[in-house]
């Protein structure tokens, strides 16, 4: 009897779990900072001392890279402008793309040398092209880190060479990865590249998962003695975007190992989803003395969520929006919000705006509309 009663007993016990969502806890990394996020939810999936401030090494031409692009954005440069090296950048030490002082070399073909070689010759003759000097593009990094609202990161230079206050931190350099990837998806196709040759010496690019895992196609690698081994890389799978930053590793396998097995965390339990588009109509109000009948509403951003994989039982949308307003309504304006929960718990949270304007109508259509909105409640 006791046999049978021990059967029933687990039989009833894997009958009450099964279906419910198990996900394990994130993977123990043997490295000073990771951080795993969704690039578009900007959902955190896997942290470890994301907020700690740490000396960047390479990963800081990520942010060069963010301001050349911009600049050839702006068309303040252009990729077939030929930049004269200077002393400066030619004397440059740690790796290099072998520019040589004097010659006249494209930007494009600088780029390339920054993101696939890592030289930090080639950083700096496109920061002193860019900005006129090394301490105005330094400038400019930190405006433009200002502007990513980055709380833990401080540049002295565009390579990354140790320096005081020379700094960031696991969950900036996600934000700034993913202003790369989002921002400039023109010119992200560089970071996927594996070699690169100029003057006859081929290169590879320092970040091996480019060959290791075919989801990955970026982004940067660096490495110095205080810094350690670190990797920013970015992977795909399925229209699910992930950023995965690993600071302070012991070695270029352990980097690339502790990146990968982020991914594969990510990837295997987790999915994201979009739930609207860039300004898209999900409701409209009633609106009273205006030009227009209705206000138009929705979200001023894609609405993007990630939760664990098979828990869509437990999604439910709630929109907060008024009955009725009246004009006028400037377009932007914040109208309501919606949220979305799993289970009890928030997930996604945004304001809903109004799309368009509605001006006050004229003085008969308001005083028609007094009586209607008496007579609607």
């Amino acid at each position: 009897m006791r046999l049978n009663f021990l059967f029933v007993l687990a039989f009833l016990s894997s009958s009450i779990f099964a279906g419910q969502v198990i996900i394990p806890s994130q993977p123990k990394l043997d490295v000073k900072a990771f951080i795993l996020v969704d690039a578009d939810s900007k959902k955190i999936l896997a942290a470890k001392n994301i907020k700690q401030k740490f000396a960047p090494a390479s990963l800081t031409k990520m942010m060069s890279m963010y301001v050349v692009s911009n600049a050839l954005f702006n068309k303040q440069i252009n990729l077939h402008d030929k930049v004269l090296v200077s002393k400066h950048a030619w004397e440059q030490k740690g790796s290099r793309m072998f520019v040589k002082f004097g010659s006249k070399v494209s930007v494009q073909n600088l780029i390339k040398g920054t993101v696939v070689a890592s030289g930090n010759d080639s950083t700096m003759a496109l920061a002193e092209y860019s900005a006129g000097s090394e301490f105005g593009f330094v400038d400019m990094m930190n405006n433009a880190a200002e502007q990513m609202h980055l709380e833990n990161t401080h540049f002295m230079n565009p390579t990354g060479m140790p320096f005081d206050q020379h700094y960031s931190s696991a969950q900036d350099l996600s934000v700034i990865a993913g202003h790369l990837i989002k921002d400039f998806p023109e010119y992200y196709h560089w970071y996927k590249q594996k070699w690169f040759t100029y003057n006859k010496i081929k290169q590879p690019n320092r970040n091996r998962l480019l060959w290791r895992d075919p989801l990955v196609d970026g982004l940067k690698t660096g490495h110095t003695e205080s810094a350690g081994y670190c990797l920013v890389a970015s992977a795909k799978y399925k229209g699910m975007r992930l950023i995965a930053v690993v600071l302070g590793a012991k070695s270029d396998l352990m980097r690339n190992t502790a990146a990968k097995q982020l991914f594969d965390y990510g990837f295997r339990f987790y999915q994201t989803k979009q739930l609207s588009k860039d300004k898209q109509v999900i409701a409209k109000i009633k609106t009273w003395q205006g030009d227009q009948d209705y206000t138009l509403v929705g979200l001023l951003r894609p609405m993007f969520i990630t939760y664990p994989k098979g828990a869509d039982d437990g999604l439910r949308l709630d929109k907060v929006l008024p009955k009725s307003i009246s004009a006028p309504v400037l377009q932007g304006k914040v109208v309501g919000d919606v949220k979305v929960f799993l289970e009890n718990n928030v997930i996604a949270q945004q304001s809903l705006i109004a799309l368009n304007s509605v001006r006050s109508g004229g003085k008969v259509k308001n005083i028609l509309d007094v009586f209607r909105s008496w007579f609607s409640g």
